[in-house]
């Protein structure tokens, strides 16, 4: 049994409450969740943070994680092993699955692959259009989050614009009229 990337906020908020649940400073300007607390977009609101609960054994087989967002999971329990490909190129704003998958072929031929073990409170941080996989060492219980920074805000908004999704175009408008009033 591998129970991955299940919305904490949709299915059990109460839990996030009584662990007193906190997303890490190094991860805290993430942008749609300020956009959220600020009630500036219903959009991706309540996906995030979200947990995952491995058996010894499961896996995550190897992709890149969707609309170029960053990605970081904190341990509660267990030990997985993950192996991080370095993008081959960062500025690539086509995050379409065709594209993805043999943009991944390219890089595992290409470039040696970081390997890390992270345990109980240990937390791993993953580039926006690194591909990696996941091996479950031990039980497992973790929490993650895919965030949108500063850093990978253009291209989120690219990968966005290339799904042309009513809700998508709603955030579009939301961040630019955000960032137009700051400047």
């Amino acid at each position: 049994l591998y129970l991955h990337d299940v919305s904490l906020p949709k299915t059990c908020p109460q839990l996030l409450i009584d662990l007193g649940f906190e997303i890490p400073r190094y991860f805290q300007g993430d942008i749609l969740s300020i956009m959220a607390k600020m009630g500036k977009t219903q959009v991706f609101i309540n996906d995030w943070p979200s947990l995952f609960i491995g058996k010894q054994g499961t896996k995550t087989d190897l992709h890149i994680d969707t609309h170029n967002t960053h990605f970081w999971m904190f341990m509660l329990k267990g030990k997985k092993k993950w192996t991080i490909y370095p993008a081959k190129n960062n500025n690539n704003n086509n995050n379409n699955n065709t594209n993805v998958e043999i943009e991944i072929k390219d890089i595992v031929k290409e470039v040696k692959p970081y390997e890390v073990i992270i345990e109980e409170g240990d937390t791993i941080f993953v580039p926006r259009t690194s591909p990696h996989r996941v091996y479950n060492q031990q039980d497992t219980v973790a929490v993650s989050m895919n965030f949108v920074d500063q850093s990978n805000i253009i291209q989120f908004i690219f990968d966005l614009e290339n799904e042309h999704l009513q809700s998508s175009d709603q955030l579009i408008t939301q961040i630019r009229q955000i960032f137009q009033k700051k400047n």
